[in-house]
Formats: C-alpha cells, sequence, structure tokens
C-alpha cells in the first residue's frame, strides 16, 4: 500500500515539475520573442504483464444473515380459537 501511494506522489512531482519547466520555458521564450514550437507531452502511465505477476489474496465474502420475515398479525378466526382452547382446559388446582 505504502508503494502505492509513493508512486502517485512521484507522480504528482513529475507533472508539477513538466508544469513549471513548460512555463518558465514559455516565459523565456516570450521574452526573447521566440515563438513556442515545441510541444509538451504529458507522461502517460503504462502497465506490464510484470506489474501484475504477484500473486493476489482476496479476502472472503462476509457472510450475511438475513433475519426470518416478521409473522403476520393473528386474524380475528386465530384469535377466538385460543379463546376457545384457554377455556376448555381446567387450570384450577386442587388437592
Amino acid at each position: 500500500m505504502e508503494e502505492f501511494f509513493m508512486l502517485i506522489r512521484r507522480v504528482k512531482a513529475l507533472k508539477d515539475h513538466c508544469k513549471t519547466a513548460a512555463s518558465s520555458s514559455s516565459s523565456e521564450r516570450t521574452k526573447t520573442g521566440g515563438s513556442s514550437t515545441t510541444s509538451t507531452t504529458v507522461w502517460v502511465p503504462s502497465f506490464e504483464l510484470e506489474d501484475f505477476n504477484q500473486d493476489v489474496e482476496f479476502r472472503p465474502m462476509p457472510a450475511v444473515v438475513v433475519p426470518p420475515p416478521p409473522q403476520p398479525p393473528p386474524t380475528e378466526v386465530e384469535e377466538e380459537k385460543k379463546r376457545r382452547v384457554g377455556d376448555d382446559m381446567d387450570l384450577e388446582l386442587r388437592l
């Protein structure tokens, strides 16, 4: 990871260097009365196969746990059945 950021910093430094060199050379040309006939090229990074030869270790995907859907609210018929079942039981404790 550090190598990646080091490369980014180098690219930025090179880009800034090219900009300052181009601006200073163009200002010198205007002072001497010369015209700017050369075009500045921008460095485009290129990748080679050797850049990707290292094995890449992928992190496993986290397990996704989906909760069960909520139960629908009981209907009036089901509630009535529960009440009747409760009435049929004799829950009084007698000795």
